[in-house]
């Protein structure tokens, strides 16, 4: 287990203390290591060999849920008959 340890000073009553806090990173110390990713569809394969997208990957791994939306530029790459239309609006 890892741990991430935080002290942080206080008083009361004219005396002084320090509260720890202890955190569990286990999972953010795994997700250091090197991901075995896909080059092209970009899934990423899991410690039993088996595949899954990013977004399920960090889900599972780190209760992370995603929104999507699109950049600038895959707009223009993949849509570009929107992007020219939703500019000519503005």
């Amino acid at each position: 287990m890892h741990l991430l340890v935080t002290a942080a000073p206080f008083k009361h009553d004219d005396k002084r203390f320090v509260q720890l806090t202890l955190e569990n990173v286990s999972k953010l110390i795994q997700l250091k290591s090197l991901l075995p990713i896909c080059m092209h569809c970009k899934r990423i394969r899991n410690d039993e060999g088996y595949w899954s997208g990013v977004t399920v990957y960090f889900n599972e791994r780190l209760d992370v849920d995603f929104s999507h939306g699109i950049c600038n530029d895959c707009m223009e790459k993949f849509y570009p008959v929107l992007k020219k239309s939703k500019t000519e609006n503005y």
